[in-house]
């Protein structure tokens, strides 16, 4: 018995040593080739990014932005801005409406339609961040694809590849 109790182990030895030589090495060559030629993509820059949120505000408005940054190599060139402020009382309203000073900046265009009936005021902004001198540009406005996406950070957006 025990010369055949010997032979079943030494078959599971050679069965064991067969594995290790044949299937090791393929199965080594197949994680190397694998991790060789994984390619690492690269980040695809949007060329617009559209953005909706809520914006604090001190005018007991509730309001609305929708922005869409344009992208180039990782530039943000251009911005159109929507902000909708939407009053509950008309001395709200009137007093937001008074306060607006619009000043000149070359290369952007700020435009307000009022709306009493429903005490809705629209702003809106076209920035060509290229033609803005950067000492006229808001200081956190984001100036970078890297910068807008921490920018928007907990705002619903929308890219556009």
């Amino acid at each position: 018995m025990k010369n055949g109790k010997d032979m079943f182990v030494l078959g599971i030895c050679m069965v064991l040593l067969f594995l290790f030589v044949f299937f090791l090495p393929q199965l080594t060559n197949e994680v190397r080739n694998s991790a060789k030629n994984q390619e690492i993509e690269e980040e695809k820059i949007p060329i617009t990014y559209y953005c909706e949120r809520d914006v604090d505000n001190q005018y007991n408005a509730d309001v609305l932005q929708k922005a869409t940054y344009t992208i180039k190599d990782k530039e943000v060139t251009y911005a159109h801005i929507i902000r909708t402020y939407k009053f509950s009382t008309i001395e709200d309203y009137n007093s937001y409406k008074d306060s607006i000073i619009i000043e000149e900046v070359v290369g952007e265009e700020v435009n307000y339609t009022y709306d009493q009936d429903n005490l809705v005021v629209t702003e809106t902004i076209d920035r060509d961040i290229n033609k803005i001198d950067p000492s006229d540009l808001d200081s956190n406005f984001p100036k970078t694809y890297d910068n807008l996406l921490i920018y928007t950070k907990g705002q619903t957006c929308q890219a556009t590849y």
